[in-house]
């Protein structure tokens, strides 16, 4: 009986030798192998400083005014006075229409331009017959255009106090024309998220032409003494809509959800998020989740 005990004591004490050799070893295993696996990553320090910026969006070239042009008589075109592309002024006759009633005395009624503009376009030509609900030409106002654009409802409160803002053309590449905002929508686009702008523009020589593509940009903003991270340190989740980056502590990545500012091209304003001391991952944070091993490298 004795004998029996004493056999399974020690058969005890193997097992549970060989269970903590093996606990032993598989834990030097997986220290390796996180070892081996930690990721690779380059970090930078936020700084504090001044940022500047500008904003820039794309629009259209719009008419200030645009006016169709209806006789105030039935009647035959007998000729038009004016080609399109021709400026005209207020009260000019642009064509005249003929009232040929049978019974009564022929006239000739006068097509006159409601404004002073350019002519934009003649839907009718000369022999055909018109009525007052069918608009003959349509006449453009041209010394001012207007300029219209979006603006993101976050950005929307940075056009506060401004006015004038640099617009250009593709045709003329090297001229900055000058525009001065008349109105911002109240109403933000619900799919866009976006908010219509209107500037107006004096267009001397007539060289916008309604139509064409603009790009606006907004003076240049300035704030001193911001924290700021380059972009490339600010990872942006497209599906969830998180805006975070990874702080480094002890070779332990921990993700921190931030609030951004003012950005440009190359940098991001931080409101929130990070406090400045620490080391933030510049390179690989695409791959990282939260608490997982990195190795800064050079």
């Amino acid at each position: 009986m004795k004998r029996t005990v004493l056999v399974l004591l020690l058969i005890f004490l193997a097992g549970l030798t060989a269970f903590r050799v093996y606990k032993s070893i598989s834990s030097k295993e997986k220290l390796a192998t996180e070892e081996k696996t930690a990721i690779p990553v380059k970090v930078v320090h936020p700084v504090k400083g001044k940022f500047s910026y500008q904003l820039h969006f794309t629009g259209n070239v719009l008419p200030d005014k645009q006016v169709n042009v209806y006789p105030e008589v039935t009647g035959k075109i007998e000729k038009f006075l004016v080609d399109e592309g021709d400026l005209v002024e207020e009260d000019d006759v642009i064509a005249y229409i003929g009232k040929d009633i049978p019974g009564m005395k022929y006239e000739r009624a006068k097509l006159k331009s409601p404004i002073t503009g350019i002519i934009a376009r003649l839907n009718l030509d000369a022999g055909s017959y018109v009525a007052p609900q069918v608009p003959v030409a349509s006449i453009i106002k041209m010394n001012i255009v207007k300029v219209s654009f979006s603006v993101p409802e976050k950005r929307l409160s940075e056009l506060s106090g401004v006015k004038q803002v640099n617009i250009s053309v593709d045709t003329y590449p090297d001229t900055v024309f000058t525009g001065k905002i008349t109105n911002i929508s109240p109403v933000v686009d619900p799919m866009s998220r976006s908010a219509k702008v209107e500037c107006i523009v004096r267009n001397r020589g007539y060289l916008l032409k309604p139509g064409m593509f603009a790009r606006v940009t907004l003076p240049t903003i300035t704030k001193e003494n911001v924290l700021i991270l380059p972009q490339n340190a600010v990872v942006r989740n497209l599906e969830t809509g998180e805006i975070y980056a990874f702080t480094v502590k002890d070779n332990i990545a921990y993700k921190k959800m931030l609030k951004l500012g003012l950005e440009n091209e190359d940098s991001v304003e931080i409101i929130s998020g990070i406090s400045g001391d620490e080391l933030v991952v510049s390179r690989g944070n695409y791959y990282l989740s939260d608490g997982v091993t990195v190795e800064i490298v050079e």
